[in-house]
């Protein structure tokens, strides 16, 4: 068996996308948005086998980070704010709601068993003298029989 990390990842880029709330959705980590609207980027932050596993399989925790952020210059601060907030409701909500991402995962770890739970986290970043609103939402995924196990 082998474990598929695509398509975990299109399934989480479909969500993003699906909410037509984001200027651009990128796989991979986004150092700077594309352009006035808000920019999302989704990307594997780190793979570890889980206690839970069987006695011929390893099962997995896959944490994916989700990043939005966007010109604090773009749009009156209030607005940022505003849709900042709803853009990472949105997509909590969805990664709820789809708890097994169409059957492809065990759970989305949604209370933190195996680790940080499902989470977002809201910062400004200074890049070249421009200060962006950012929100770092983690995504902690559990996967089922990832790796055999040699007998």
């Amino acid at each position: 068996m082998a474990l598929d990390i695509g398509t975990i990842l299109d399934k989480l880029v479909s969500h993003a996308m699906a909410t037509g709330m984001f200027e651009t959705v990128n796989e991979f980590k986004v150092d700077e948005p594309a352009g006035q609207g808000i920019t999302c980027g989704i990307w594997s932050d780190d793979i570890r086998p889980i206690r839970s596993s069987g006695l011929a399989s390893t099962s997995c925790r896959i944490t994916f980070k989700v990043r939005l952020f966007s010109n604090t210059e773009a749009a009156p601060e209030s607005y940022l704010e505003r849709a900042m907030v709803d853009a990472a409701s949105v997509l909590l909500t969805a990664y709820s709601g789809d708890f097994e991402l169409g059957g492809n995962v065990r759970a989305v770890d949604l209370l933190g068993m195996e680790g940080v739970p499902l989470s977002a986290d809201a910062h400004y970043m200074n890049l070249s003298g421009v200060i962006y609103r950012v929100m770092d939402l983690t995504i902690p995924i559990l996967i089922n029989d990832a790796w055999d196990q040699a007998p």
